[in-house]
């Protein structure tokens, strides 16, 4: 998954999975026992690759397309987002109480917010067909862009269902490219063999799929035997 530089999710936030247009709200509950006189201070953080800033302070929102249910009283304070944009909301967003005086924090509670977009097809290098010499190094890369969550890339040899190893580069940002490289080192057998590279994520359907294929071609190595003339007795 990936929400920009500096962008972190936390594995105690609570995940949301939204498309383009849809509402979604993020609780932020609690039950605070402030001290005499101490007052308190309610805001949520938003972090985007756009970067970080406050999105609402007390009951007052501060971004279009977002309302707050505001009731400290009773341990409440709720962050509706309506019409969910990917540029706008992909990201992680904070709920943060804190001690008006000290600035200590009274309570935090985290949320990450994954808006679903589909990978594009995947794109082949060198292409649909590869030819190489036994026994020489080939690497056969797959690569996907424009999908939210980061999509998965997995190599497999037609006719196993085993995915192979593969070193896997991730994107930075939707409009990066995720790459799978597999390495093969060929052998003769590896002539005429198809591998398959295979993209998905949660923006498809479980049975969905993206795929594409890549055939081999393999030269034989030949060794030529020098002929040493016979000597004349």
């Amino acid at each position: 998954m990936f929400f920009g530089i500096g962008c972190t999710v936390r594995g105690d936030d609570e995940q949301h999975d939204a498309r383009e247009g849809d509402d979604v709200t993020m609780q932020c509950r609690f039950a605070l026992e402030p001290l005499a006189g101490e007052s308190l201070t309610y805001y949520w953080v938003r972090s985007t690759a756009s970067g970080h800033d406050n999105v609402a302070i007390g009951n007052i929102p501060l971004e279009t397309n977002y309302q707050i249910s505001y009731a400290p009283t009773e341990g409440r304070f709720d962050l509706m987002v309506s019409n969910v944009s990917y540029e706008r909301d992909n990201g992680r967003f904070e709920c943060r109480v804190k001690a008006g005086g000290s600035g200590r924090t009274l309570h935090a509670q985290g949320h990450a917010l994954t808006v679903l977009t589909s990978p594009r097809a995947p794109v082949l290098t060198p292409g649909s067909h590869a030819q190489s010499q036994e026994g020489r190094e080939l690497n056969l890369s797959c690569s996907s862009s424009g999908g939210s969550p980061e999509p998965s890339i997995k190599w497999y040899r037609e006719g196993s269902t085993y995915p192979l190893d593969a070193t896997i580069v991730h994107a930075k940002t939707r409009s990066e490219p995720t790459v799978a490289t597999l390495t093969l080192m060929p052998t003769r057998e590896d002539d005429g063999a198809v591998f398959r590279c295979v993209v998905w994520n949660r923006a498809m359907s479980e049975g969905q799929q993206l795929d594409a294929s890549v055939d081999l071609s393999i030269f034989l190595e030949l060794k030529l035997l020098q002929k040493i003339p016979c000597e004349l007795k």
